[in-house]
């Protein structure tokens, strides 16, 4: 069987999960960096305990999934098991082995989790007025900024400065880099990359949801303290939104190597399965699993217990979530946990990220 056999475009890309949820322009990422490969009768695609590098979903033909008490579970380019990834654990679960001439496409486990992070970060198409006031609470904007202040203690009264030790709140403000800005200027652009976390140190800014088509986004005014660019830098995604200048100003700007370094490292942090059970001894029944995957992907397999809340559903549900309580973000979200768990941080709720989840599955 040759690829030049199978077709396989966007049409085709979309009865796989989870691509079904992804618009037409991260759909065409997909398919740059995907390869449709020929696998011949025999062939082994992977055995079981490697840890994969690669998704690999079956196209055309038959594969078996032999597991380590040699049960065999058959898969054909027909069933509904083929719309998933073939055995997407790490390590793998099993061993999978071409029962006939088979055809697959293949992509990179990072790539397609930047893919989805990106998605569910930064929408690169027209965000509706429903869906854009979410963007208010997530830039620091508080009603109590009406008169302008030190941006430094309007940046410390945030809930996710507070969780900063002191000794990187100190290293953290020597290596702010302070730039004008003219009225006008665009500070940063949707679709771009991020490069820089940003603080307003004096003047006005507006957030604007749809920079091609204004009237069906949302403009939001930004005063000092207010700060903006974190979610790109976490997720390695692009920009979710842009930042034009109302007035002349002066912005205090952070690298993204000294943000991930002095801010998200000591923040976001990764629990392993000892040090959640001693948390769960302390903490009780006063703990709560989250997992921000779509829905298909949480139906596909997930920790027991656990709560599915999308990514980008969790800012709106955030405040919704019991102050008292701690949250583990499960793992298999890869960047769009390290996003939850920053968001949950910057709402004041105490969470960490929950790591090798996939240990914890029957």
């Amino acid at each position: 069987m040759g690829t030049a056999e199978v077709k396989f475009d966007k049409v085709a890309l979309k009865s796989y999960f989870p691509f079904n949820n992804l618009s037409d322009d991260y759909l065409e990422k997909v398919l740059q960096k995907s390869a449709v490969i020929s696998i011949p009768k025999g062939k082994v695609l992977f055995k079981r305990g490697d840890i994969p590098t690669d998704c690999f979903y079956l196209l055309a033909g038959n594969v078996d999934l032999c597991d380590e008490k040699f049960n065999i579970k058959p898969i054909t380019a027909e069933s509904k098991e083929s719309r998933h990834a073939l055995d997407n654990f790490s390590p793998h679960r099993a061993s999978a082995i071409a029962k006939s001439d088979a055809a697959c496409f293949t992509l990179s486990r990072d790539f397609l989790d930047l893919v989805m992070a990106w998605s569910q970060s930064s929408d690169l198409s027209s965000r509706s007025l429903a869906n854009s006031h979410v963007m208010v609470e997530h830039l620091g904007v508080d009603d109590a900024d009406e008169d302008e202040g030190d941006w430094m203690v309007n940046l410390l009264q945030s809930p996710l400065f507070e969780q900063v030790p002191p000794s990187n709140i100190q290293a953290l403000f020597g290596k702010f880099e302070s730039i004008s800005a003219k009225a006008g200027d665009q500070i940063i652009r949707v679709g771009e990359e991020g490069d820089y976390f940003y603080v307003i140190q004096s003047g006005t800014a507006r957030v604007i949801t749809n920079i091609e088509a204004p009237e069906k986004g949302q403009i939001i005014p930004l005063k000092t303290g207010a700060f903006f660019g974190e979610d790109a830098l976490i997720g390695d995604t692009t920009r979710n939104a842009t930042i034009v200048m109302d007035t002349a100003g002066h912005l205090m700007r952070l690298s993204k190597a000294d943000f991930k370094k002095l801010l998200q490292e000591p923040v976001i942090q990764q629990l392993s399965k000892e040090q959640v059970k001693e948390v769960i001894c302390e903490a009780g029944d006063n703990v709560e699993f989250i997992d921000v995957r779509l829905g298909v992907e949480y139906k596909y397999a997930h920790v027991p217990d656990s709560i599915n809340i999308p990514l980008d559903k969790l800012r709106d549900k955030k405040n919704q979530l019991d102050e008292s309580k701690i949250y583990f973000v499960t793992s298999e979200g890869g960047r769009r946990s390290e996003v939850a768990v920053h968001i949950l941080r910057q709402a004041g709720r105490t969470s960490y990220i929950l790591k090798d989840s996939e240990s914890y599955y029957n």
